[in-house]
């Protein structure tokens, strides 16, 4: 009988145990020497990319990595913590990311896959659209089958707007520091690569 209660105390403690570890995971990832673009809750977002030591591919990583101050041109080794979270935040992710070593720092150009700089195609109206009480290029994006027409509030390099023409973009992006941020902050950066206009029909 003791014997019986020994076995089933030393399964509860197991199991409390396995829970308690279960709460996160340690990895080790390394993180390429630039960061790419993700689809983000409503537009593009810069991400780190990162990968395992069995990955062979890079993935995004949304939500960044507390503690850990990246900068471009170099490639990492990282020790962090992954931890679920209780409650999701909104539009955020389930798990937590905490840096516990950088194990190296290197200068490197990661290879990074043309999907993580994508290039779309854009129509813009031949008149702007007043958005809470603004004036923005009134776009659509018809290989996303996204026909409505919708605000633009970003600038387009190499691109200048005349009204009263239709045009077809085709846009590329990257990713650069933010303007007027403090440093660490990044933005998307998009670029005209080619461009159709049309007088628009009466």
């Amino acid at each position: 009988m003791k014997r019986y209660i020994l076995t089933l105390l030393l399964a509860a403690f197991a199991c409390t145990a396995c829970d308690k570890d279960d709460e996160y995971e340690i990895r080790e990832w390394t993180v390429a020497s630039q960061l790419g673009i993700a689809h983000g809750p409503h537009t593009l977002q810069p991400v780190l990319l990162v990968k395992a030591n069995d990955d062979t591919s890079w993935r995004a990583l949304y939500g960044g990595i507390e503690g850990f101050e990246y900068q471009p041109g170099y490639e990492y080794r990282l020790r962090i913590k992954a931890e679920q979270l209780p409650d999701t935040p909104q539009d955020g992710s389930s798990i937590r990311y905490t840096l516990l070593e950088q194990i190296s720092k290197a200068p490197a150009t990661s290879v990074i896959p043309e999907r993580f700089f994508p290039a779309f195609t854009m129509e813009v109206a031949p008149q702007p659209m007043n958005y809470r009480g603004q004036r923005f290029l009134s776009v659509r994006f018809p290989e996303s089958g996204l026909n409505e027409w919708q605000p633009w509030p970003f600038r387009i390099e190499g691109f200048e707007y005349e009204p009263g023409y239709v045009y077809r973009l085709r846009i590329g992006t990257s990713v650069v520091p933010a303007p007027d941020s403090p440093a660490g902050y990044y933005s998307i950066r998009y670029s005209m690569l080619d461009m159709d206009r049309q007088p628009a029909e009466d």
